[in-house]
């Protein structure tokens, strides 16, 4: 849920216990396709039906371009099966599916990049701090420094340069020593990052308590694709 609510692409926030309702026109399906592959074409597509035909046809829509850009087809329900919320479990199989073939699909392909960049800007305040490598320990290591928030704090301060969204040092804890501090610091870059229109992927509570690495390299993919071409003049 999180994931689809931090794409901001529906009416308003999506919840488990209303989703199923939610996905029934086609519509939902179709717009979370389109966020991460804004090239796809739903002409056609029925925004306002409510009425079974009009829905199943919108659901086909979604269904056509799943198939046709890889999601394994045991996890495909039928048009039928959407609108009747009939395989609940399934849905939720689905879904993930979804996010792993479209919303993570140019994550996983830049990762190496991604992680690149992100290490090479934290490396130019913690020297110490190494590239994790795929699937090993390192990963952990390296999710947790974004625990302290400053991570995105270098970030923002580095490549924002409208002085009213760029980050105060003096509001940041540089070497936070309690939960509060870290929280301060975790708040704040997750206001500038809503100021700047990037999706948040992780709250500050996620950053604490959970380990999330595809909700992370999701968060810091689309930091990339903000910043990437921007020339860095703030040092």
């Amino acid at each position: 849920m999180r994931w689809i609510n931090s794409n901001d692409i529906w009416h308003r926030e999506l919840r488990v216990e209303t989703l199923l309702e939610d996905m029934k026109t086609g519509v939902l399906l179709c717009n979370i396709l389109k966020f991460h592959m804004p090239n796809l074409d739903f002409s056609g597509l029925n925004p306002t039906g409510r009425s079974k035909k009009p829905c199943l046809n919108n659901i086909e829509k979604a269904l056509q371009v799943m198939y046709q850009k890889g999601l394994p087809h045991r996890y495909i329900l039928t048009a039928e099966e959407i609108f009747e919320a009939s395989k609940v479990e399934r849905i939720w199989l689905m879904l993930r599916q979804i996010f792993d073939v479209f919303a993570m699909h140019d994550v996983s392909l830049l990762r190496p990049k991604i992680l690149s960049w992100i290490t090479s800007i934290i490396q130019l305040f913690n020297p110490d701090v190494m590239i994790p490598q795929a699937q090993n320990q390192r990963m952990k290591d390296f999710y947790s420094t974004f625990r302290s928030g400053l991570p995105l704090f270098y970030i923002f301060y580095l490549y924002i340069k409208e002085e009213n969204l760029r980050p105060n040092p003096s509001e940041f804890y540089e070497m936070p020593v309690n939960i509060e501090e870290v929280k301060n610091n975790l708040h704040l870059v997750c206001v500038i990052q809503g100021q700047i229109n990037v999706p948040i992927y992780l709250t500050p509570n996620d950053y604490i308590s959970q380990y999330e690495p595809n909700f992370l390299l999701l968060q810091l993919y689309y930091l990339y694709c903000r910043f990437r071409h921007v020339r860095i003049d703030n040092i």
